[in-house]
């Protein structure tokens, strides 16, 4: 059985589906590593958003850097990776 009416009786009907661990479990390396280069469109978006104050030394404890870690998830796309 279609889990969608026909299109002639419901135009609007739509099927919404949830891809959760997607992209986790097909990324690889090398996406990665293209994505975090400081050309990339993500990082030249990121810091659009959240721009670096200042030259404070580098840790990974440091409150600018870990927001940028996470920051980059939600920013970047992933549209090549449902492509592949």
């Amino acid at each position: 059985m279609p889990l969608l009416q026909d299109p002639l009786i419901n135009s609007y009907a739509t099927l919404i589906t949830l891809f959760m661990n997607v992209v986790d479990e097909n990324i690889t390396d090398q996406d990665i590593m293209a994505d975090a280069t400081p050309h990339s469109l993500t990082t030249k978006r990121l810091l659009k958003y959240l721009p670096i104050k200042g030259m404070a030394p580098f840790s990974v404890y440091e409150p600018n850097v870990i927001k940028l870690l996470f920051a980059r998830d939600t920013i970047a796309t992933y549209d090549h990776i449902f492509d592949r």
